[in-house]
């Protein structure tokens, strides 16, 4: 019978190798923190995270390379502390690309908000 790491991901032998995993270390760790709006990058897909309008709850967009994007709800929110929030360089140079603010998902219309990549209100967020 083989147990699975919760550290690795992978599957040992015993109790005894699963925590002399987690204690060697084998596997990076990102320590969690507290999800913000922004743009996330996780397992090599972008995540954008959103306001509700109108209330303090957080909600997640998958984001696709042509700028498609799929709701997610709430249920990647646990998963995205410990994940990579881009930069804002990074953030805006996606914007310029898809011309599209990245933080809330707009259309960016306003030669001033394509050409810095971020809409005007979202630039606060970051």
């Amino acid at each position: 019978m083989s147990i699975r790491c919760g550290h690795c991901k992978d599957r040992h032998e015993s109790l005894a190798e699963v925590k002399a995993c987690s204690v060697r270390g084998s596997a990076p760790t990102i320590a969690p923190q507290p999800v913000r709006i922004g743009v996330y990058r996780l397992d090599g897909k972008l995540y954008g995270v959103r306001k509700v309008r109108g209330a303090a709850r957080l909600y997640v967009m998958l984001i696709d390379a042509d700028g498609t994007e799929t709701y997610l709800g709430a249920r990647l929110l646990g998963r995205l502390e410990r994940a990579e929030r881009l930069e804002l360089d990074e953030v805006t140079s996606l914007g310029r690309k898809l011309v599209q603010c990245m933080i809330c998902g707009t259309p960016l219309t306003n030669d001033k908000s394509r050409e810095l990549g971020i809409g005007p209100i979202c630039r606060g967020y970051l």
